[in-house]
């Protein structure tokens, strides 16, 4: 059995992670993008689908949906959000901790 949406989740982990670490330490709003690209998560499910398709086509596997990676990872990536860009109670935790990467002067 061959899973698609591996790779998927693994991108929204990533699109995320870095997200909140340019909104950190830039002091950008990358994450202010992310409640208006949701669809690019079903475009990137449906690239990758046709990818392992046509790469396992000669093989009688089973092609199935990891749906519970893609569910898992999506929910992660809102948590970011919602933790950075609306001020949940647990940002309050580290206003004061420094921005600058190697620097401990601040703790």
């Amino acid at each position: 059995m061959i899973r698609v949406g591996k790779a998927t989740a693994g991108l929204i982990l990533l699109a995320s992670g870095a997200g909140l670490l340019a909104d950190w330490s830039m002091d950008t709003n990358y994450l202010g993008y992310a409640e208006l690209a949701w669809p690019l998560i079903l475009v990137a499910l449906g690239m990758e689908h046709v990818w392992v398709h046509f790469k396992y086509r000669k093989q009688d596997r089973p092609i199935r949906l990891d749906i519970g990676g893609v569910i898992v990872s999506t929910l992660i990536a809102a948590a970011i959000v919602a933790y950075s860009r609306y001020g949940w109670p647990p940002s309050r935790w580290f206003e004061d901790l420094s921005r600058e990467f190697g620097s401990l002067g601040n703790l």
